[in-house]
C-alpha cells in the first residue's frame, strides 16, 4: 500500500496518473468516446447514452432507444445494414426494409417496398388501384379493383385481355360475325360493309345498297320476307312484289304480280337494267347496261366500288397522291376546281345542315349530286337562294361522300369531299 501511494503510474501504461482518464486501467490510447474524461476502457456507458456498455447495442454510438430494425443483437445506429438483406445502408433504397432485389418501378431513388407511391402516379400506394403500374387516371373497366393497366382481364369476362376481341367489353362468345378480329360487342361495323350497326338495316350481313324493297327497315340480305306480303322469299313466287294470292296463271313458278317485272319498279324485266333491284331512274353510270343499284362496279375500272377511291370515275391504279382516300382522278384539288372565294361547301366535315355558297353569277349550279363510296348516286333537292343552297345532311348514315355540283349537261363544276360523323 505504501508502495502504491508514492507510484505515479499505478496502471503501468506510460501516462501518469495526473494525465490518465483510466488511471488504474492500461489504456495508452487513452480513447473516450463520449469525451466525458473516463477512458473507454474504464468508463460503463462510452456513449454516454445512458445505457451501460454490458447492455448496449450500440457502445459507442448513442441510441438511448435502443432501436434494432432487423433485430440482429446490433443497434440501428452502428449497424451497417439495418435490414439485413445484405445492402449496405449506405447504398440501399429501402434501409430499414429487406429488399435484395432493389426494385424501384418509378426510379426515383426509393424502393417499391418502402415507398408510399411505388409507381409515381400520384396515387397513394394505400389507394391505388395499380400501386406498381403508373394509373393516374385509376380506369378499372370491370370495377374489379384491379386498375386497367395492371388488369389481365380488364372486362372480367375470363377472356384474358391479350387474347380477347373486346378487352374492354363482356363477350364470353367472343362472337365475330365479319372476322376483322374485333368481337360484335365492340365493333361499329359487325358485317364490314362500311355502313355502321346504327344505320345498317343488316348489321350482321354485308349490303352496302342498303335495299330495302318493302321498307320496314329491315334490308334484303337479311330480311325474310322482302315484298312483306306474309310469305316467306323461299316459298313466295314473287319475292319482291306483294302477292298473297301467290297466283301464277301459267304455272311457270313466277307469280302473275312480278311475270314481266320482278323488283315491281315500273320497267319490264326485259328492258330493267337491275330486273331485282327497283331503280325507276335506271341510272348506268358506266353505261355498261348494268344499273347502278345492282353494279358493283359502276366505273367499269376493274376495281369493285366498295373498295374503290374513286367509284365513279375510272382509275384502276388507284393513285391517291395525297393519301385522303379519294383518288387523284376524282379528287379535285386547289388548282383543278373553281376558286374556293368563287364557291365553297361548308362545313366539312358536315353538320346536320351543309351550305353550297358561291360569289360568281356565271357558275351557279343547277343541280347537286351525292356519290357514295359504295357507289350508290342520288340528286338533293337543296333550298335554293341568290347567293347559295342549303342541304338537308342530318340524315346521312356516316361515311365520306362526294359532292358534285353540275351546270347543265352533266357538267362538273366542282367536287369536294364531305365526312359525316354518326351522331
Amino acid at each position: 500500500m505504501a508502495w502504491e501511494m508514492c507510484d505515479e503510474d499505478d496502471d503501468n501504461d506510460e501516462i501518469p496518473d495526473t494525465a490518465d482518464n483510466c488511471p488504474l486501467q492500461p489504456n495508452p490510447a487513452q480513447n473516450d468516446n463520449d469525451s466525458d474524461g473516463t477512458g473507454n476502457v474504464c468508463d460503463p456507458d462510452d456513449d454516454n447514452d445512458g445505457i451501460l456498455d454490458i447492455s448496449d447495442n450500440c457502445r459507442l454510438n448513442p441510441n438511448s432507444d435502443q432501436a434494432d430494425n432487423d433485430e440482429d443483437g446490433l443497434g440501428d445506429a452502428c449497424d451497417e445494414d439495418d435490414d439485413n438483406d445484405g445492402i449496405p445502408d449506405l447504398t440501399d433504397n429501402c434501409p430499414f426494409a429487406p429488399n435484395a432485389d432493389q426494385l424501384d418501378a418509378d426510379e426515383d431513388g426509393e424502393g417499391d417496398v418502402c415507398e408510399n407511391d411505388t409507381d409515381g402516379d400520384g396515387i397513394p400506394d394505400a389507394l391505388d388501384n395499380c400501386p406498381v403500374v403508373p394509373n393516374p387516371m385509376q380506369t378499372d373497366t370491370d370495377g374489379d379493383g384491379a386498375g386497367n393497366a395492371c388488369d389481365e382481364d380488364d372486362d372480367n369476362d375470363l377472356i384474358p385481355d391479350l387474347s380477347d376481341n373486346c378487352p374492354l367489353v363482356v363477350n364470353n362468345d367472343q362472337s365475330d360475325n365479319d372476322g376483322d378480329g374485333q368481337g360484335d360487342a365492340c365493333d361499329d361495323d359487325d358485317d364490314n360493309d362500311s355502313i355502321a350497326d346504327l344505320s345498317d338495316n343488316c348489321p350482321l350481313i354485308a349490303n352496302t345498297d342498303q335495299v330495302d324493297t318493302d321498307n320496314d327497315g329491315v334490308g334484303n340480305v337479311c330480311d325474310s320476307d322482302d315484298d312483306n306480303d306474309t310469305i316467306g322469299d323461299e316459298a313466295d313466287n314473287c319475292p319482291l312484289v306483294p302477292n298473297t294470292d301467290q297466283a301464277d296463271t301459267n304455272s311457270d313458278g313466277v307469280g302473275d304480280a312480278c311475270e314481266n317485272d320482278m323488283d315491281g319498279d315500273g320497267i319490264s324485266d326485259q328492258e330493267d337494267n337491275c330486273p331485282q333491284n327497283s331503280n325507276t331512274d335506271q341510272a348506268d353510270h358506266d353505261q355498261d347496261s348494268i344499273g347502278d343499284i345492282c353494279d358493283d362496279d359502276d366505273d367499269n375500272d376493274g376495281i369493285p366500288d366498295v373498295t374503290d377511291n374513286c367509284p365513279l370515275d375510272a382509275n384502276p391504279d388507284q393513285a391517291d397522291s395525297d393519301g385522303d382516300g379519294l383518288g387523284d382522278i376524282c379528287d379535285i384539288n386547289a388548282d383543278q376546281r373553281v376558286d374556293e372565294t368563287q364557291i365553297a361547301i361548308y362545313p366539312n366535315p358536315a353538320d346536320e345542315t351543309t351550305y353550297v355558297k358561291w360569289s360568281n353569277a356565271s357558275i351557279v349550279p343547277d343541280r347537286i349530286v351525292c356519290h357514295t363510296q359504295q357507289g350508290m348516286s342520288f340528286e338533293l333537292t337543296p333550298v335554293w337562294n341568290e347567293t347559295f343552297a342549303t342541304l338537308t345532311t342530318k340524315d346521312f348514315p356516316a361515311g365520306m361522300y362526294v359532292i358534285r355540283l353540275y351546270h347543265g349537261n352533266d357538267h362538273i363544276m366542282d367536287a369536294r369531299l364531305i365526312v359525316l360523323h354518326n351522331r
